[in-house]
């Protein structure tokens, strides 16, 4: 099961983004209508890329917090995939992707 993050959570936990292993932040909103399918089909993609570690933020959070989540991660969509190794974002996936292509992505990062 992904672990699932807010931004103070995120804030205190940066130092992770400089290890050497993949970290993917799944940027989701709960109100969207598509969330509980978003989800569903990350944890299902942890099963498959357990060398990556994903941690999942509700972007659907009150005022200055979110505007500022949205800026710091250039959000311009929800859902948003970004995946970092060594502190630096080596891909990003944009709006709702079915689950063979998330993994076809993620598979070219190899």
């Amino acid at each position: 099961m992904i672990e699932s993050l807010k931004l103070v959570d995120l804030i205190g936990r940066s130092g992770e983004f400089n290890k050497e292993n993949l970290l993917g932040l799944i940027f989701y909103s709960s109100n969207m209508e598509r969330s509980a399918e978003v989800i569903k089909i990350m944890n299902e993609v942890q099963e498959d890329f357990k060398d990556i570690k994903f941690w999942l933020m509700d972007g659907f959070i009150p005022g200055e917090e979110f505007a500022m989540l949205r800026e710091e991660f250039a959000l311009k969509v929800d859902p948003t995939v970004i995946i970092y190794k060594k502190g630096k974002e080596i891909k990003r996936l944009e709006g709702f992707k079915a689950k063979t292509v998330i993994i076809k992505a993620l598979k070219e990062l190899n």
